[in-house]
This record gives structure tokens, sequence and C-alpha cells, in this order.
């Protein structure tokens, strides 16, 4: 869990009903507290995105003992996102100035492998292998991760973003407006599908099992049955 000035909490969850608190890491900016905005993990590491000091290493391979390791802050401070791509051990951050690429190492080290500026500072983003979803101004950058410099295949104005998730070709998109779905899987083209018009304030999403689920400031969650992408139900 990311907690915020609380820093990284890691629960036991094998027993839903009854979880068990293991243990709580502050995570340290040359000895400075820096809250925790956002979590993911790859094998035994957990990488924390921090409002400042960029995204931070956690070896957690001992759960009840977590320990902080390696840091990057290229993408500039602060970090705005965080999402690996669990296929091919890379995470994707935005920042203050940048969109990165990061290889995580074995020993949960952080290496540049690439990036793209983005002057004012880019929002959500969530990175494959070939591709990287970021949401920058507005619009939807799909960048080609493959191009030197990473160049966008398609830049898509959607109105604002605050979250998204792409499992498989489809990009899921919150804003003030609601959920929307875009077609990607022609990525120097992608297409607007559908859209729920209801207000998410400040809202967080997670795409599973033929649902978007969504969690928002003022009304709590939202369950949507994915169906027809075209016809959501609430």
């Amino acid at each position: 869990l990311a907690c915020g000035e609380g820093g990284l909490e890691i629960w036991d969850v094998q027993d839903p009903v009854v979880p068990q608190f293991l243990s709580r890491k502050e995570i340290l900016y040359f000895g400075f507290e820096t809250p925790v905005g956002g979590v993911d993990i790859y094998q035994n590491f957990a990488f924390a995105e921090c409002s400042f000091g960029g995204v931070h290493s956690i070896d957690a391979s001992d759960p009840t003992n977590p320990v902080q390791i390696a840091f990057n802050a290229a993408m500039g401070n602060p970090a705005s996102s965080i999402h690996v791509s669990q296929g091919d051990g890379q995470l994707h951050t935005t920042g203050a100035q940048f969109y990165l690429r990061l290889a995580i190492q074995p020993d949960g080290s952080l290496n540049n492998a690439g990036g793209r500026e983005f002057i004012f500072g880019a929002g959500d983003v969530y990175g494959k292998h070939e591709v990287a979803y970021v949401s920058y101004g507005g619009s939807m950058y799909i960048l080609d991760l493959f191009a030197p410099g990473f160049l966008p295949w398609s830049i898509t104005d959607v109105g604002g973003i605050t979250e998204m998730e792409v499992p498989g070709d489809t990009a899921y998109i919150v804003n003030g407006d609601g959920l929307h779905v875009y077609d990607g899987s022609t990525h120097n083209n992608p297409f607007h599908v559908g859209s729920l018009n209801v207000i998410y304030s400040t809202a967080d999403l997670a795409v599973a099992n033929g649902y978007v689920i969504i969690t928002e400031s003022q009304g709590g969650l939202n369950v949507l049955v994915i169906g027809d992408v075209t016809n959501h139900v609430e």
C-alpha cells in the first residue's frame, strides 16, 4: 500500500477476511522522509513513486523487514506515476520533466533505458514492451519505444486524464466527465469507442475479469461491466 506520509505498508491478504499487517517502511531521500504516492511490484521488489526523490526500489523478499536499496530521480521531482510491465521487467514512470523507462536489475537497482521530455510534467503512465501510454496536457500520447527519442505514434485529445489502464489494445481512461474507452490496436490511429458520462472526482481505476473498478473521492467504489465496450453498465 502507498500511504502518503505513512510510507509503504505490506499486508498479508491470504485470508481476505482477516488481513494481517506485516510491516511499514518510511521511504527516505537523502535522509528525509518522502510521501509515497504510488506503488508497483516486480518479483520480490516494491517500487515506490514519491512526492520528491523520484522512484525508490525496496527489497521485500522478507515482507516483515523491507529494505530500501536504490532510487532514480531522473524523471524529475515530483514523480507523478509508475507502472511496471511484468513481461520484460521495465518500469515506466513520469515526473516533473520526463517520461522515463527504467530497466529493473537483478539487485533491484534502476538503470535508465530511455525517455522523452515533457516540459510541464506528464501525468499518468501505462507502459508495455513496445509502447507507453502517457497523459500530458489533456491528451493521450502513445510513444513508440522502438524509435529514437520515443517519438509519439499519436496524440489524442481526451479532455484531461486522471488515470488510465491499457489491458490488451483497449485504453480505459477516467477524467472529470467519466469513463472513456479507446481502441489503440493501431497505435497511430486510436479511436474512441464508448463513454459513460458519470463524474468521477479524483478517480483511480483497475480493469480485471470483465469489469472496470473505479474508486473516487466523492462516491466510493463503482463497478462497471465491460461487455460491449461501446455500452458499459454501472
